[in-house]
């Protein structure tokens, strides 16, 4: 923009000092030049009557342009008699560039601001991080301190573990990860440091054999180390048949044997004295002192367990003494036994160290043997018998109706398929509270005993007839006794059955569709209570009793 400024002579006075002020919103009035931008300011020393404005002269303002323009002056009043104002290429301040007629464009990215006013080339370097001729794109992300070349924008250096010209691409995944800060994965080329755990090449792109313990050279690929069992260079040839490991140099120069065996080469057996390895049949020994590693077998000691164990002692490491044999003969020296000698008197077992309790004859302990076994004979003899009458018993009951044994009273009745020995003995003795057997047979009351034959029980508070348990050592005479006397008929007989204890919740009307059969019921005594529901006093019945059990 070029202006001209004429005013008349007796005007020039008040016209020096002039400011021009631009604006491209502001209105022609008087708040638009508050809000404008100054451009220039009248600095001659002497009064013209055309002045020629270019450019703008101030700080704040980068080129001549608007769409409003302001002129104004110290001096009051302002007279001017012509104004001209021209449009052309815009002239830019230092550190700006023309893109048109009217506006400039900072050159900001030129290194220290400077470039050609008028094509915007940056007349130096770029500011860090930026390329080209107007220093306007941007170096790569992975450059090094941000750092590229002005030219072609490729990078001074990359930053770790970035590869390329432009320092946009990665290490392989072969490479073995930097571990800290001040090492580098890969160079700038895209070759690896150090190449991953099984891989070697220059680009770490190949793997070790199969054999090697990890890492193999970089270069040839030999293996640094076998895996258990394996030779060579590249650890692909076996060690001996009798190593478990050798020497990466040789097959034969063993580092570890199989069990049973020791020497350099593993060629030598181990002492068959030597405990087993677990697992296995075989023991384990040193492999250049042949020292059994785990202990010896019973019976043997020393370092390679070729010597038995002292006379009197056995077992294991030899520490167990040996028994009271006969004559103090020595005893077996793995298993402790005295053998055929045997043991001295009072002594007994495998090893002659248990004490020998006092013993009956042998042929008075045949003999309880033998009265036991047809003890145990006749009562299983009996049970059939009795389970027999029973059930025919049962079956004669349906035939006639008989009622069921829910139905029975509480009063007794006596069966009456008793023979007449056990009724003569009950008569004999009157009848006493308890629990106890009652057969009222002996009464006189037939009426009360009737035609029906059920056995009944009723509770006495003591028993009617002593206790026929008979002590172990008691059994033989007991049953010689009881064979001379002929009794063990009637006394077989006097054992109680049927329902031998009060069972008045077991008959309550509530509680009878919870018994699954109607003649078994639960003894009021020793019945299982359960926990009373809904104030239910009949809710704690169940048709179980506890019972006592003997050791």
């Amino acid at each position: 923009m070029l202006a001209f400024l004429f005013c008349l002579f007796s005007g020039w006075r008040r016209l020096r000092g002039f400011e021009i002020k631009t604006s491209s919103s502001g209105q022609c009035n008087q708040a638009g030049p508050q809000s404008s931008t100054s451009c220039y300011k009248d600095r001659t020393s002497t009064t013209q009557s055309v002045y020629t404005v270019t450019g703008c002269n101030q700080p704040s303002s980068a080129s001549f342009s608007g769409r409003t323009v302001y002129v104004s002056t110290p001096n009051k009043p302002l007279t001017l008699c012509e104004v001209e104002i021209f449009a052309d290429q815009a002239r830019c301040n230092t550190g700006y560039y023309s893109i048109s007629r009217s506006t400039c464009q900072p050159c900001n990215k030129c290194y220290n601001n400077t470039c050609d006013p008028t094509t915007g080339v940056c007349t130096g370097d770029c500011k860090t991080g930026f390329y080209g001729t107007k220093c306007q794109q941007n170096c790569s992300d992975g450059c090094l301190n941000n750092r590229c070349s002005k030219s072609d924008g490729r990078c001074n250096d990359c930053k770790p573990d970035t590869v390329g010209q432009y320092c946009n691409r990665t290490c392989g995944a072969e490479c073995q990860p930097r571990s800290d800060q001040t090492t580098t994965t890969c160079d700038r080329n895209g070759r690896c440091t150090n190449c991953m755990v099984g891989r070697h090449g220059d680009k770490c792109d190949m793997s070790c054999n199969t054999g090697c313990d990890g890492r193999c050279d970089r270069n040839d690929g030999k293996c640094t180390s076998c895996i258990k069992g394996k030779t060579g260079d590249r650890c692909d040839i076996n060690c001996n048949d009798n190593c478990t490991s050798c020497n990466q140099g040789s097959a034969d120069s063993c580092t570890e044997c199989k069990d049973g065996r020791w020497g350099s080469s593993c060629n030598k057996l181990c002492n068959t004295n030597c405990k087993p390895v677990v697992g296995t049949t075989v023991g384990k020994c040193d492999q250049m002192t042949r020292t059994c590693i785990n202990g010896c077998l019973p019976g043997k000691i020393g370092l390679n367990c070729t010597s038995d164990c002292e006379a009197g002692r056995y077992g294991e490491n030899c520490t167990s003494k040996c028994g009271n044999c006969v004559d103090e003969t020595p005893c077996d020296i793995i298993t402790g036994s005295c053998g055929l000698v045997g043991c001295v008197d009072g002594f007994q077992g495998p090893t002659c160290k248990d004490v020998q309790t006092p013993q009956e004859p042998d042929d008075y302990t045949t003999i309880i043997a033998a009265v036991v076994s047809a003890v145990v004979a006749i009562i299983i003899a009996s049970v059939v018998i009795f389970l027999v009458l029973k059930c025919r018993r049962r079956q004669k009951s349906r035939e006639s109706d008989q009622v069921l044994a829910n139905d029975i009273p509480m009063k007794a009745k006596t069966d009456a398929s008793r023979p007449s020995e056990k009724q003569l003995k009950v008569e004999e003795k009157p009848i006493e509270s308890g629990n106890t057997y009652v057969n009222p047979l002996g009464s006189s009351n037939k009426e009360e005993v009737g035609e029906r034959s059920t056995q009944v029980y009723v509770n006495v508070d003591e028993p009617s007839e002593p206790s026929t348990r008979v002590k172990l050592t008691n059994l033989l005479p007991y049953i010689k006794s009881r064979k001379k006397e002929k009794t063990f008929k009637t006394e077989y007989q006097t054992l109680p059955s049927g329902l031998c204890s009060a069972y008045d919740y077991c008959m309550n009307a509530v509680n009878k569709p919870k018994n699954r059969y109607k003649n078994i019921c639960a003894f009021d005594h020793s019945r299982v209570k359960l926990d009373i529901e809904n104030d239910d006093p009949n809710s704690d019945y169940i048709n179980a009793c506890y019972i006592t059990v003997s050791y």
